[in-house]
């Protein structure tokens, strides 16, 4: 198993490597304030028992989750996904890839976690009990299987460490030790800050490296259909925006989306109000897709994150520049959903049983008009001839 830490700084918050503690199998680091991923790999069987079976049921498996609270972007760390679960399945080599998404909240990273501490981390091992705990204070995680390679990847950024007794307003920085897992894991820490590139599309990086323990099936679906009826799996929507003429005013863009019929809500639910509740819309991802000139020489940057949806829908020369929405609170709109409240619904049923009735009943008022009106013209008829 191999361990990749990666820090970024900005160019003013540059250290002495001096300044770090270097053991034979870890390494204290501290007051570094930097944006950070860890990124894990592991081969298939060094995983628990039940993770490995599950995975052999996979071709390709790509799964990504990202917070709901903004963030900060850092360089080469920069490429963005929508708030929640999002997961793209391949099943078989020659299967369709199904699409999954969940808007979690971060409680849901809180028991990823928890389950990672308790089926994976021995209770006595003090380090990986550090790394799991660290895991549910993550911007993003990414996590990816090929069945090719057998390689299982799992990768979380943090744009700040996680410091609870801190002031907001008081500069967040890292404070402490990373080790080997007793050998058994290879770890490598990166120390980078951008640096000022001669060409706007290029990523240049400057710093030292350390290395510690070695040497020293989606388907059509009904519109109509409830949310409760649905199949969860589904597909995402890429759209194709067209920028306005130059001018000096915003650039405003209206999607309209339609929403499901959702579960009845009983009272004293967290409603804002009786027969409502909350649903939760991710910000989208907005960016500009700028694919490269026939014969242009392109690198690959070993940061970049792939798969994760919209990327696979354009060429592998295609750079990505993404754009951060400007807000401060949430990267999802909460709105409030009208849905049937169970208490005020045993009128709607008595009242729907009751125009039914009426209906049926005019009807039928209707209808013995009309055959007394014929039986009387019939009998009249009779009588004429009669006569």
């Amino acid at each position: 198993m191999r361990r990749r830490i990666t820090f970024v700084h900005q160019k003013e918050d540059t250290i002495d490597p001096q300044e770090f503690e270097t053991f034979n199998s870890s390494i204290y680091i501290r007051d570094l304030k930097a944006a950070r991923e860890d990124r894990w790999t592991a081969s298939l069987y060094e995983l628990p028992q039940e993770v490995w079976l599950a995975l052999k049921q996979c071709h390709e498996l790509h799964v990504r989750w990202i917070t709901t609270q903004p963030y900060k972007l850092t360089a080469p760390f920069v490429s963005t996904l929508s708030p929640g679960l999002h997961v793209s399945f391949t099943p078989l080599k020659t299967a369709p890839t199904f699409q999954y998404y969940e808007p979690l909240s971060p409680k849901a990273l809180s028991n990823f976690s928890t389950y990672i501490r308790e089926k994976i981390c021995a209770k006595a091992d003090e380090k990986c009990q550090e790394a799991a705990i660290l895991l549910a204070n993550a911007v993003y995680i990414d996590i990816d299987y090929d069945a090719i390679s057998q390689t299982f990847t799992l990768s979380a950024f943090f744009d700040e460490p996680f410091r609870p007794h801190v002031a907001a307003w008081s500069p967040r920085r890292w404070d402490f030790h990373i080790g080997d897992f007793g050998g058994l894991v290879k770890t490598e820490v990166g120390v980078l800050n951008n640096e000022r590139s001669t060409q706007s599309e290029e990523l240049s990086l400057s710093g030292f490296l350390i290395a510690i323990g070695e040497e020293t099936k989606p388907s059509e679906t009904d519109l109509e259909a409830p949310e409760w009826a649905v199949s969860q799996w589904g597909s995402s929507l890429l759209l194709e925006l067209a920028p306005p003429h130059a001018s000096d005013k915003g650039w405003y863009t209206d999607i309209p989306l339609h929403l499901r019929y959702l579960r009845p809500a009983p009272t004293g639910t967290t409603s804002r109000a009786r027969g409502q509740v909350d649903a939760s819309v991710a910000w989208p991802v907005v960016f500009w897709a700028c694919p490269a000139d026939e014969g242009t020489k392109m690198n690959t940057n070993p940061f970049d994150r792939v798969n994760l949806g919209y990327d696979g829908l354009f060429g592998p020369r295609t750079m990505f520049y993404h754009l951060q929405p400007l807000i401060n609170d949430s990267l999802v709109e909460r709105i409030d959903v009208p849905v049937l409240d169970p208490e005020g619904s045993k009128w709607v049923e008595s009242g729907t049983v009751g125009m039914i009735t009426l209906g049926l009943l005019w009807i039928c008022g209707k209808l013995a008009r009309i055959l007394v009106r014929d039986f009387g013209i019939s009998a009249s008829t009779k009588s004429a001839k009669q006569e």
